[in-house]
């Protein structure tokens, strides 16, 4: 990805025609100045700050701008979105780890400490999910009027051992979902909030974008939706034979083995 990428914004089919860079992750757990830093040790130092969009980015943006939140968040989740919520002034509470000591201690449970003035529950990846969190979340979310937003529904990693399942946001989402009965405001790709961030931030034009990815639920699905060209790459999870099997709306206008080939074939497009 490095090499496309310093290859596309140097070249004369890159900046100097227009066109831009824009990455995209519903990984909510970092933030865009952590994916920036990713980036430069990985030598790519041609990305801003603002063309790295992450769910936890966007779900701030929205909370605030969208859903008009003033008072606190409940955060199921990573740094990732306590450092989104900071930046724009919106308190959050949550983020770390939450457990009972004792969890056959009826008195603890029932004796458990809800904040006043909880506008909202956010959910994310948090690999501190536990028993209290949920707990926490559901009891806020009983309030008709406190809203409920999730980063993305990715239900689990990509994981180099087959031996491992990695669960995602949408595992720890799930619980939430079923023990408060509600559903969530969902941000990330293939949903349509994060599309409105790109259009109105960075003046996104679908019907001239080029959306690439290698997942076909999140990816693909997004460009399908909302008028962008899809491009899949090889060099994820997904294989050969899942994009042969592909529903329409998942089946991308492109496939590559990676964005190499674009690097290799920038001189014929």
């Amino acid at each position: 990805m490095a090499e496309w990428l310093r290859r596309w914004t140097r070249n004369p089919m890159g900046y100097s025609r227009g066109k831009k860079v824009c990455l995209v992750t519903n990984n909510s757990t970092k933030s865009p100045l952590d994916y920036l830093n990713k980036c430069e040790k990985l030598g790519v130092h041609i990305l801003n700050e603002e063309e790295i969009v992450s769910s936890s980015t966007v779900a701030a943006y929205y909370l605030k701008h969208k859903l008009y939140v003033r008072n606190k968040v409940y955060v199921i989740g990573g740094p990732g979105i306590g450092k989104e919520l900071d930046k724009i002034g919106i308190q959050h509470l949550g983020i770390g780890a939450d457990h009972f000591e004792d969890y056959h201690s009826e008195e603890r449970i029932f004796d458990v400490n809800l904040e006043k003035d909880v506008s909202a529950v956010v959910v994310g990846f948090d690999p501190h999910i536990s028993y209290a969190k949920i707990l926490k979340a559901s009891s806020y979310l009983k309030n008709k009027d406190c809203l409920f937003v999730a980063t993305n529904e990715d239900s689990y990693f990509p994981s180099t051992n087959p031996l491992l399942v990695l669960p995602g946001a949408g595992s720890v989402l799930a619980s939430v979902k079923v023990a408060s009965g509600r559903e969530p405001i969902v941000i990330g790709k293939p949903h349509r909030p994060i599309l409105t961030y790109l259009k109105e931030k960075l003046g996104l034009d679908p019907s001239k974008t080029l959306m690439t990815g290698d997942t076909l639920a999140t990816d693909i699905a997004f460009a399908k939706r909302h008028g962008l060209a899809s491009m899949l790459v090889l060099s994820g999870n997904t294989t050969l034979e899942d994009v042969k099997n592909a529903p329409t709306e998942l089946s991308p206008d492109f496939y590559a083995n990676s964005l190499k080939t674009l690097c290799e074939l920038e001189g014929e497009i």
